[in-house]
């Protein structure tokens, strides 16, 4: 008895117009950007019934990538939200003046 593994190497939700795989390697993206453009790409197609499964993949291995990227960047993830907590003072700053006239 012979099995066609070629179809558990190639499902459909894989060999649709460019491959993720092609895609994924033509733009140098790393695992984890990689996974969740396969996970979002895929969600709907290979498994209908449960399409939420592949989104929760995707979910964690980007929730993981901006945490690598900020571990990264703290510097600049720090300098950001010193610009945000500044702009909020002031614009707390300016609706209390407002406010008192």
């Amino acid at each position: 008895m012979s099995k066609d593994y070629n179809k558990n190497i190639n499902p459909s939700h894989y060999t649709k117009g460019i491959s993720v795989q092609e895609f994924n390697y033509s733009h140098s993206r790393n695992d984890l950007a990689g996974n969740c453009i396969k996970y979002l790409s895929r969600y709907d197609v290979k498994n209908p019934e449960d399409p939420l499964e592949d989104l929760y993949k995707c979910k964690q291995c980007l929730e993981k990538l901006i945490s690598l990227i900020e571990k990264d960047n703290q510097p600049l993830v720090e300098k950001v939200l010193s610009v945000i907590n500044d702009q909020d003072k002031s614009n707390i700053a300016a609706y209390k003046a407002k406010s008192a006239n």
